[in-house]
C-alpha cells in the first residue's frame, strides 16, 4: 500500500514513554533494489507499506540448497528425489486477506485515507528493505520506535 508522507511525519522515540522527536533520516534515504538503489520516499512523497500479520500468510519459499557435503552423503535416488521437490512453493489463498482489505477500503470511495504507520526498530536501516517480509517487521526485542 502506498502511504503519502506528511511534512515531519517520521518521528523517533528513544525508549517507551519518551517524547517523539521529528527525524529527517529518511528524506534522502535509498533502498537497495533488485537492480539499483531507489528512493525510500518516491517522487510523489509516498512510501510503500506491507502489512505484517495481515498478509503474512502469503508464504513463498524454496528449500534450502544442499551443501557439497550434504550432496555427497545422499544416494543418487535421494538426490533425484530432492531435485524433483526442489521448487518454489506458495501457500494457497495466501493473498485472501490482502484482497479483502482492498475491497473493503475501496467501498469508502476515497483515493486517500488518513492513517498512521508504526514500526519498532533499533536502527533506521531496519525500516526499509527490498525483502517484503522484512520491510516493516515489528520485533519484540526492539526498544526504539519510528512512527
Amino acid at each position: 500500500m502506498g502511504v503519502k508522507v506528511a511534512q515531519n511525519a517520521f518521528k523517533f522515540q528513544t525508549h517507551p514513554g519518551a517524547p517523539f522527536k521529528a527525524t529527517h533520516v529518511f528524506d534522502k534515504a535509498r533502498v537497495k533494489g533488485a537492480f539499483a538503489p531507489k528512493a525510500a520516499i518516491d517522487k510523489q512523497g509516498r512510501i510503500t507499506v506491507r502489512f505484517q500479520r495481515i498478509d503474512a500468510t502469503e508464504l513463498h519459499f524454496s528449500p534450502t540448497p544442499l551443501t557439497k557435503k550434504e550432496k555427497s552423503q545422499l544416494t543418487s535416488a535421494q538426490l533425484q528425489q530432492f531435485k524433483q521437490l526442489n521448487k518454489k512453493y506458495c501457500q494457497l489463498f495466501g493473498e485472501t486477506a490482502t484482497v479483502n482489505l482492498h475491497q473493503e477500503l475501496a467501498k469508502i470511495g476515497q483515493a486517500e485515507i488518513r492513517c498512521s504507520v508504526t514500526t519498532a526498530v533499533s536502527n533506521p536501516n531496519d525500516v526499509f528493505s527490498i525483502l517484503p517480509a522484512r520491510s516493516d517487521a515489528i520485533r519484540g526485542d526492539r526498544a526504539n520506535r519510528l512512527t
